[in-house]
């Protein structure tokens, strides 16, 4: 097949190493190592085409339109802007070899005004759901908010097929609207070449520590977190907590873990190579997100086979067996997420390795490159097949 992905990151591009990013790359090198034909088109601050590890990327120009006259419209005017931008570079490679199926990121609608061309087959991956993000952060819905969410709740409508990683974000979306979406689950795999165990060995090697890292904002629960630091360190007395990520001002998390500021440590975000020794001898990984869809983090964690506290509504509750292979609380839970924290922190190093073998191993059952592969190759023919058969039947109608 010829597949192209549509996204507003990719890892090829500066600042864009999130959990979409990411996925995306993990999925269309397989792909391309089973003989497929991948393109990534990427809104970025470039027009070119450049080749990276076996695949295309098309990066496309773009920059937010800023005027005066879209301030109170400025999310939803440059979505649409974003997917036209994205829907003529599609367009002008199908004109020079077909493309046979398109999958949109359902973050920033990306595939909007190109699933309504009708010039080939769109599936849309749930990556996110703005609406609950936003409510989650705490933020009101103003009119930008309603009409861009309005758009990429429209994507999913117009799309020939919809998937998501799991049934978090498909509960919450079946509420609004009537859309069926598959669940398919994510390959996942590691690449730890090129570690750089610098910085670890320099700032916390031979400490004992909790980590959370991420996203430093209240839906991934670092508000949660910095409520219940205290209490933490305090209960436990020679743990330390480490926060790696885009925060903005250190002295906040200084200030939640007074008086135990000595046994916090903040690393701003760093490349993969040096987070991976931090993660490789955590006691424990910290994710409480308020709500979330089959994080990153918590995969990678579990792969590296590392105890993870998460959260049900991160969509683990359905991967992690509570107390076998990881701990799961739910949200807001701090007497329950308290004592999690104590009884691992005074878990022998035996039993630390034991849940983190099962975690380990569970990964590599539910999330195995080849069968979730092969699921979504098997989901891309079947919604291809189902279009060709429309066309035809609409030309002999």
């Amino acid at each position: 097949m010829n597949i192209a992905f549509l996204t507003t990151e990719y890892i090829t591009e500066k600042n864009f190493a999130g959990g979409l990013a990411n996925y995306l790359h993990r999925v269309s090198l397989g792909l391309a190592q089973l003989g497929h034909t991948i393109r990534i088109f990427v809104l970025t601050d470039n027009e070119d085409e450049i080749k990276y590890k076996g695949l295309i990327v098309h990066r496309i120009k773009y920059a937010p339109f800023n005027h005066a006259l879209i301030k109170k419209l400025w999310k939803t005017v440059n979505m649409i802007r974003g997917a036209n931008a994205l829907k003529a570079a599609v367009l002008k490679q199908h004109d020079k070899e077909k493309i046979d199926i398109v999958q949109a990121a359902s973050y920033k609608a990306t595939g909007y005004t190109l699933a309504q061309s009708g010039r080939m087959p769109v599936v849309t991956r749930i990556s996110s759901f703005t609406p609950l993000w936003r409510e989650a952060n705490g933020l009101p819905a103003r009119l930008d908010d309603i009409l861009s969410e309005k758009i990429e709740l429209g994507l999913l409508r117009r799309s020939q097929g919809v998937y998501a990683p799991c049934g978090v974000l498909a509960k919450h979306i079946k509420k609004i609207a009537p859309i069926n979406i598959e669940i398919i689950r994510p390959p996942f795999f590691q690449d730890l070449e090129n570690k750089d165990q610098g910085l670890f060995e320099q700032t916390v090697k031979g400490k004992d520590y909790l980590l959370f890292y991420g996203s430093l904002v209240r839906l991934k629960g670092i508000e949660f977190i910095l409520k219940n630091l205290v209490k933490i360190l305090s209960e436990n007395e020679k743990i330390y907590f480490l926060f790696v990520g885009k925060f903005g001002d250190e002295s906040v998390i200084k200030k939640h873990a007074a008086p135990f500021e000595n046994r916090v440590r903040y690393f701003d975000a760093m490349p993969r190579s040096r987070l991976i020794p931090f993660i490789e001898n955590a006691k424990a990984i910290i994710l409480p997100s308020m709500i979330d869809n089959l994080p990153n983090t918590c995969l990678e964690a579990m792969s590296l086979k590392k105890i993870v506290i998460t959260t049900h509504a991160s969509g683990f509750g359905d991967v992690i067996e509570h107390g076998v292979d990881g701990f799961l609380i739910n949200f807001g839970e701090d007497k329950a997420f308290l004592n999690i924290i104590r009884e691992v922190c005074r878990m022998d190093n035996n039993t630390i390795n034991a849940i983190g073998e099962k975690a380990g191993k569970k990964i590599k059952e539910m999330f195995s490159e080849k069968t979730n592969l092969n699921a979504i190759i098997d989901y891309f023919q079947y919604i291809i097949n189902q279009w060709n058969s429309r066309r035809h039947n609409a030309r002999r109608g």
